[in-house]
């Protein structure tokens, strides 16, 4: 889709304010649960306009101050629409760019290093997907969900019994904690260091053999094939940038969004492809740092 022009700093993928937020997307719901699977537009403090008859919006989880002694409830919402996505079935219910196609543009062919999601949990499973091609061309894929509890290399698809696999292409599927110890607001700002993920698809101890071993792609990302975000959660940006200033350095945002964006709190999986939940799981060391409201969670661990 991008592969073959000149690609900037930043790129946007979504906005959840844009003309036409899902012009890149394909859209999938469940249709076998009409009441219960919906990816629906709505402002996020009035949550208005409603959905279409029938369908019935799960209720967002209370989020309190973890600095509060009465434990009152903080600010949740964000002045702006935002997509709503929601399932029983995960796999079923997600959004997808690039759309599904039979030719070329099938392929989002983006080359920034930096992810960046912004996006709420409903109290609820969730998960994201990322599909990669290292510069030799074989593909990889990076997963991230709150169901999983432990780290793994080259499991079953989406909705399957988690279980060592061969898989062709490679999967890595990291836990994902939406709310780790002393964050002040229920929006997060996921941000990925994609330069560094395919190299930990063949650092799990024991997840591939010899054989296997060939599938793996080298120690280079070339670019983005595609991303889905699954049920459950509310989506108000995805963005991609050359480096990490792509999430710090808001001034690309128009002022007018600036104090939605820093009340999104921040995760950055950075060099050592780190998200909360692992602790000391499973041979995985976490470490987290989390100091002010807006400040960055920094996350970061390593393979024992």
């Amino acid at each position: 889709m991008f592969g073959s022009v000149v690609q900037p700093a930043l790129v946007s993928v979504f906005s959840s304010i844009g003309s036409h937020p899902l012009q890149l997307f394909s859209v999938s719901v469940d249709h076998s649960l009409p009441a219960d699977s919906a990816i629906h537009f709505l402002h996020d403090h009035t949550n208005l306009p409603p959905p279409k008859p029938g369908v019935q919006l799960v209720q967002l989880p209370e989020y309190h101050s973890p600095e509060s002694s009465d434990d009152r409830l903080v600010p949740q919402d964000l002045a702006c629409t935002v997509l709503h996505i929601q399932s029983p079935t995960i796999q079923t219910t997600f959004i997808r760019c690039p759309p599904y196609g039979n030719d070329a543009r099938g392929t989002l062919g983006l080359t920034h290093q930096w992810l960046h999601i912004q996006l709420r949990d409903l109290g609820r499973e969730f998960s994201f997907e990322i599909g990669l091609t290292d510069t030799t061309g074989r593909a990889g894929i990076f997963r991230c969900s709150t169901f999983q509890v432990r780290l793994d290399v080259g499991l079953q698809p989406l909705g399957e019994e988690p279980q060592i696999e061969s898989l062709d292409p490679p999967l890595l599927h990291v836990p994902l904690d939406m709310a780790p110890p002393g964050c002040m607001s229920p929006w997060r700002t996921i941000a990925i260091n994609l330069s560094t993920v395919i190299p930990h698809f063949g650092t799990a101890t024991g997840a591939f053999n010899e054989p296997r071993a060939a599938h793996i792609p080298p120690r280079s990302c070339a670019s983005i094939s595609y991303l889905e975000i699954y049920a459950n959660c509310q989506l108000r940006y995805v963005w991609l940038a050359r480096s990490a200033d792509g999430s710090a350095n808001l001034t690309w945002f128009p002022s007018v969004f600036e104090k939605e964006i820093r009340r999104c709190h921040l995760f950055e999986i950075d060099g050592h492809m780190a998200v909360p939940r692992m602790l000391r799981q499973s041979g995985c060391v976490f470490n987290a740092l989390c100091a002010t409201q807006y400040s960055t969670i920094r996350l970061s661990f390593s393979l024992m």
